[in-house]
């Protein structure tokens, strides 16, 4: 018997996410809810990988090393405000409504792809309109494929026709400062168009 396709639907009151969307002073720290929701699922003791690329029209933020997200995760994502710094499995609490308000302050499309630690399940969720709320709720196809990340979790954030200018210098001095203590540690390395980001200095060397 064939299997159904999964399908994800954000639990919310659609009225309420326009709203959601505005509530950020500026992109550059829009652009930091999703780096934050990215530092937060590191793995103790493990130096988590953060990519951010930043072309004309998108914006893509990978994140590899951490636990990532398998469909159940991808699924609890979009319960908007769902909150809670651990699950009983031990998952990081990091599906409340700022990262989804972020994407959609960001931009218009979005594309999703995830993997869990140590799963051979790769997961991608597409929105093309993601402020379009006139049937309700978003409600949207999941495909699952083989993943070739079967040891790391990854999370791939793909926003497409942006709403927002982003100035990449301004990014990148934004980054240095804000996380400057985990990246001299080493908890996070982290690149932007490919150019390593350490402590309040950028260093040009290709990523990961």
């Amino acid at each position: 018997m064939p299997q159904k396709p999964l399908r994800i639907s954000e639990r919310i009151e659609p009225t309420l996410i326009p709203a959601l969307f505005e509530n950020f002073d500026n992109v550059e720290i829009a652009i930091l809810e999703l780096i934050d929701n990215a530092i937060d699922d590191r793995i103790a003791g493990k130096a988590l990988e953060i990519s951010i690329e930043v072309k004309e029209y998108s914006l893509t933020i990978t994140n590899k090393g951490g636990y990532g997200m398998g469909f159940e995760e991808l699924d609890a994502f979009f319960a908007w405000g769902k909150s809670g710094k651990k699950s009983s499995s031990g998952l990081l609490g990091r599906y409340g409504q700022g990262g989804k308000a972020a994407m959609g302050y960001i931009a218009k499309s979005c594309q999703i792809t995830a993997t869990r630690a140590e799963s051979d399940k790769e997961y991608i969720v597409e929105i093309e309109d993601w402020g379009e709320r006139e049937n309700g709720y978003v409600n949207a196809e999941v495909t699952e494929r083989d993943s070739d990340e079967v040891e790391f979790g990854l999370v791939k954030i793909n926003l497409r026709s942006l709403k927002r200018r982003i100035i990449v210098g301004n990014l990148a001095k934004t980054l240095s400062e804000t996380y400057a203590p985990l990246l001299r540690s080493g908890d996070i390395k982290m690149w932007l168009n490919n150019n390593q980001i350490v402590g309040y200095e950028i260093f040009y060397e290709e990523g990961p």
